[in-house]
C-alpha cells in the first residue's frame, strides 16, 4: 500500500475496532448490522490483495535485481580491461564508445542495460587477444553473453508480475472506493440514530473515523518550512476510475481560507496550524471528495484523493 492508503487502511481498522467493541448500542439495528459486515468483509479483502501484491512483486524484484546487479558488474569489468587497452594502444575512438560510468548503468532503462552489454561485446570481441593482459579473458566474454541474455529474460517475468500487480491495485483501489462510500453514505447516516441516546459512543465513533498519518509524517526538521507550529497535508489528485491526475481541483481545508490548485500531475500541498479539518477536493464534472484529518504539529500528512466522475 502507498503511505496514504496506509493511513485510510489504519482509519479502516480503527473504526472496525470501536464498533466492535461497542456492538451492543447497534447490534439491535438490522441494517447495521448488515453494513458492518459488509465493512469487515472488505477490510479482509484489502488486506488480502495487498499481501497478494507484495509476495507476487518481492521474490520477482529480488531475482531481476540481482541479475542486474551482476550484468553492471560484468560490464564494469569488461569496460576497465578496454579503458586500459585503448589507452594504451591511444584509441580514442573506440574508448569514447565504451566509457560506461557506474553512475550511467544504475540509471539505464532495463532495455539500455541489455542494449548496453550487446554493444560492448560487439566493440571487444575484435580485442580479445590484445585484452588478456588488462585482465580480460575469454571466460569474460562468455560470462557478459550469459548474464546479458539471463537478464533479458528476467524482465519479461517481472513484467508478468507487474501486470497482476497492476490488476491487484485496480482490484484494492475499487475496495477502497467501496469503502468509503459504504462508510460516508450509510454506516456515518445510520450511527446519526446515535448521537443523542448515546453521545458517548457517537463520539467515540467519530474519532475513529478521523485519517491520522501513523508513522509516516516527518517531525519538524525533516522537511524544510514546516515548523513547530504548522502542519502539512499533501498528495495527489487522481481520476478513481482511470487513476490519471486530476489537475486543477480545488483542494481545501473547510472553514478555513486555506486552498489551493493541484497541478498538471495532481498534486496539491496544504499548510495550516495543526487542527482538526475535513478536507475536500472539488473539480467540474467530478463529485466531491471529502474526509476528517487530524493535522499534528510539524507534521506532513500524505493523502492521495480519489475523485468520482459525475454520471
Amino acid at each position: 500500500m502507498t503511505d496514504s492508503e496506509n493511513n485510510k487502511y489504519r482509519m479502516y481498522l480503527s473504526t472496525e475496532k470501536m464498533l466492535d467493541e461497542n456492538r451492543a448500542v447497534w447490534e439491535g439495528m438490522a441494517a447495521m448490522v448488515e453494513a458492518k459486515t459488509i465493512f469487515s468483509s472488505n477490510l479482509i479483502a484489502i488486506s488480502e490483495y495487498s499481501a497478494q501484491r507484495e509476495a507476487d512483486g518481492s521474490g520477482q524484484t529480488i531475482v531481476k535485481g540481482q541479475n542486474r546487479e551482476d550484468l553492471e558488474n560484468m560490464i564494469l569489468k569488461m569496460v576497465g580491461g578496454m579503458i586500459g587497452y585503448t589507452t594504451s594502444a591511444d584509441l580514442v575512438a573506440v574508448r569514447k564508445t565504451i566509457n560506461y560510468t557506474p553512475t550511467r548503468l544504475n540509471r539505464a532503462k532495463d532495455n539500455e542495460l541489455y542494449d548496453i552489454a550487446t554493444s560492448l561485446l560487439e566493440v571487444a570481441t575484435p580485442y580479445k587477444t590484445e585484452l588478456v593482459p588488462f585482465l580480460i579473458e575469454d571466460r569474460d566474454f562468455e560470462t557478459l553473453d550469459n548474464l546479458r541474455n539471463t537478464f533479458k529474460n528476467s524482465i519479461p517475468a517481472k513484467r508478468l508480475v507487474d501486470g497482476a500487480n497492476t490488476a491487484a491495485m485496480k482490484a484494492m483501489k475499487l475496495l477502497f472506493k467501496e469503502t468509503d462510500m459504504l462508510l460516508k453514505e450509510k454506516i456515518d447516516n445510520l450511527l446519526l440514530t446515535y448521537r443523542v441516546p448515546e453521545p458517548l459512543f457517537f463520539t467515540k465513533y467519530r474519532a475513529a473515523r478521523v485519517i491520522l498519518d501513523l508513522g509516516h509524517g516527518k517531525r519538524s526538521g525533516n522537511k524544510p518550512g514546516v515548523t513547530e507550529n504548522k502542519a502539512e497535508v499533501s498528495g495527489k489528485v487522481y481520476d478513481l476510475e482511470t487513476e490519471e491526475d486530476v489537475a486543477n481541483a480545488k483542494v481545501m481545508l473547510e472553514g478555513t481560507s486555506v486552498w489551493v490548485m493541484s497541478d498538471a500531475d495532481g498534486r496539491y500541498t496544504l499548510s495550516a496550524v495543526p487542527g482538526s479539518f475535513r478536507l475536500i477536493a472539488e473539480k467540474t464534472g467530478f463529485e466531491a471528495y471529502s474526509d476528517d484529518i487530524v493535522l499534528e504539529s510539524g507534521d506532513v500528512l500524505e493523502l492521495d484523493l480519489g475523485m468520482e466522475k459525475t454520471i
